[in-house]
């Protein structure tokens, strides 16, 4: 599946920044509007595990596992904060 991600992006045409986090929460593809948003290299991000990069995540992390899991279905936080290094917080609709 990881393979297949970068791809699978590439053929989307979302404009919104978008980013998909393969089990673990490590960053499996992450589309151009997503790597201008955060301001990192796509190489850092890509493969990097999403709640070292992002402190907040860490508390998300439960939900991100019940989802993975099949608990519950799709979920969405309107207003999650974000914090990118050397960057100010700020605030993303997150869906899972």
């Amino acid at each position: 599946l990881l393979d297949v991600l970068p791809t699978l992006l590439d053929s989307l045409d979302l404009p919104l920044p978008t980013i998909v986090l393969a089990h673990e929460m490590h960053v499996g593809g992450i589309k151009d509007a997503a790597v201008r948003a955060i301001g990192l290299p796509r190489e850092r991000l890509l493969g990097c595990d999403w709640t070292e990069l992002v402190p907040e995540a860490r508390e998300r992390r439960p939900m991100f596992e019940a989802v993975l899991a099949g608990d519950g279905g799709a979920r969405m936080q309107p207003r999650a904060p974000m914090t990118f290094p050397g960057q100010a917080t700020r605030w993303f609709r997150v869906h899972y």
